[in-house]
């Protein structure tokens, strides 16, 4: 019996993805909804999960957008807190929340700091293992990430941006008892994020970010001897956005994940574009919309004094992708995600 767990997501999180024989080809596949806060932010995920050229002082897809994303708060030193929670309910009937708190510093010379942990976690759901449907589990997924992050100018309209990853998993089968029957934990090397982010006028932007990863998995099951597998990812996003008026903002990215089984030589990939749009209804209140990856997103966007508010949706969110890197059937989903920013 073999498992196969795929960590994939860009610079600050990763989308977990299970593929193997079918009796493990679901486990883990639902903590696709870390791609959707950790890599972007909530305002950047309405926009269709583009964020590598936008210079968004949430973003944490590409750090190197960071020091020229001090706006709307102003220039100079300043302290930003983000909270952000979600709720992604898969058509299974299995709903988990993500919770991540972020805290980003600017110096005054637009150097930035970046410390994010982000916790995702299910209760105890009914779980039946595909290709054996006289097997019944309760089964619970657990994942915590942890960034650190740096960025600065090299220029009057470059920046770059390096984050340091390391994200830690945990699904446990249970027996209907509540004994439990089996463990898949993983655990990722530290990996790495770069960025990199250039303003060619007031309007247009490009960025780049690129992360690599080496995933450990080790699975225990019952009393068979625990087995591991080792992984290797390497996931990168280009693209550009354009602020064609005061009121309309345009997005396009295109990027691409490689997946490596260090132990059978095995590589899988899957790219995609990421487009998006915001329309700025009054200087306080935005409305986004955007196609993440083939998924429908929507969103808006509400700012007062030193906060704003941010409110996100996406259909089905990575279900192609997950579907082309399993070789079957994924289930859709509903998700939504609000955040809560405050400069400090």
């Amino acid at each position: 019996m073999r498992s196969q767990r795929f960590l994939f997501g860009a610079l600050s999180g990763w989308v977990w993805v299970m593929t193997s024989t079918p009796l493990w080809a679901q486990i883990g596949s639902e903590l696709q909804a870390v791609s959707l806060v950790q890599t972007s932010g909530v305002r950047l995920m309405s926009m269709g999960g583009v964020g590598v050229s936008i210079a968004d002082p949430t973003n944490v897809r590409n750090l190197a957008v960071l020091p020229r994303a001090v706006s709307p708060w102003g220039k100079g030193r300043g302290e930003l807190l983000v909270g952000t929670g979600g709720v992604v309910a898969r058509a299974g009937g299995v709903d988990f929340t993500v919770k991540a708190l972020s805290f980003k510093a600017w110096s005054p010379q637009q150097q930035v700091f970046v410390l994010r942990f982000e916790r995702l976690h299910t209760g105890p759901f009914d779980f039946t293992p595909p290709d054996d449907p006289s097997t019944h589990f309760r089964r619970r997924d657990r994942l915590n990430t942890f960034l650190l992050g740096y960025a600065r100018p090299v220029g009057p309209a470059t920046a770059i941006g390096v984050g340091l990853v390391a994200p830690v998993s945990k699904t446990e089968l249970l027996l209907p008892s509540g004994t439990l029957a089996g463990i898949i934990q993983s655990s990722a090397k530290p990996g790495w994020e770069l960025g990199a982010f250039h303003q060619f006028s007031p309007a247009w932007q490009v960025g780049a970010a690129f992360s690599w990863r080496t995933l450990e998995e080790r699975i225990s099951v019952g009393g068979a001897e625990p087995t591991t597998n080792r992984y290797r990812g390497f996931l990168f996003r280009i693209g550009a956005s354009c602020q064609v008026s005061k009121r309309w903002l345009v997005a396009l990215e295109w990027g691409g994940l490689t997946l490596k089984d260090r132990q059978t030589g095995e590589t899988k990939r899957d790219d995609r574009f990421y487009y998006g749009l915001e329309y700025a209804v009054r200087p306080d209140l935005r409305l986004r919309a955007g196609s993440f990856g083939g998924s429908l997103a929507l969103g808006w966007g509400y700012e007062w004094g030193t906060w704003r508010l941010d409110y996100g949706y996406v259909k089905d969110v990575n279900k192609e992708a997950r579907a082309r890197l399993t070789g079957e059937p994924e289930e859709g989903s509903q998700t939504h995600f609000l955040s809560l920013s405050h400069r400090l």
